[in-house]
């Protein structure tokens, strides 16, 4: 148990992968497709709160370790699982209680590149999303989205490692 810890305190620190590469880019297109269709799905909920509430959910911390059963479900059944934790009913049942997610707000930018950008970033650096979310907020997001949601995965994490959060470059080696 203390070598697993200290495995992932030298992948947080150093910026490792999370788990396996064959694996992120199904968990960022569910993200990304996830936070796209919440406007449709939800109407009128706030952004902001969704997508914080969403990166420190515990289906969330699933797909932070990549667990399979996670990682192939449609975005419906993954907000589905998520509205049900939010609701407090049983989320190993994936049963949404119906509940008040409507606050107002809105934000502007691309939804599905935030999704998708906070998934790699996750993914690249095996930080928490619960952590990431409080070192990288949405507001951090839609200030930064201009400048670069058309860069590469690899080249727009590099600058929010770098840049945004001031941390450096990230490890080229654990790519």
């Amino acid at each position: 148990m203390i070598y697993y810890r200290n495995i992932k305190r030298e992948r947080a620190i150093n910026g490792m992968i999370a788990y396996d590469k064959s694996l992120y880019p199904e968990i960022m297109d569910l993200q990304g497709d996830l936070f796209y269709c919440i406007r449709d799905k939800l109407p009128g909920v706030d952004e902001k709160w969704f997508i914080n509430n969403f990166m420190k959910s515990r289906i969330r911390s699933y797909l932070d370790k990549g667990n399979f059963k996670y990682a192939y479900m449609s975005h419906n059944a993954v907000l589905n699982y998520f509205l049900c934790e939010m609701s407090g009913g049983d989320i190993s049942h994936g049963e949404f209680i119906p509940a008040d997610y409507v606050r107002g707000g809105s934000i502007y930018g691309d939804l599905m590149w935030v999704g998708m950008m906070y998934s790699y970033y996750q993914w690249r650096t095996g930080i928490s999303s619960a952590e990431l979310i409080d070192k990288l907020t949405v507001d951090d997001m839609e200030r930064i989205y201009p400048a670069l949601h058309q860069m590469g995965w690899e080249a727009g994490a590099n600058k929010i490692h770098g840049v945004v959060l001031g941390i450096g470059e990230l490890d080229e080696r654990n790519k």
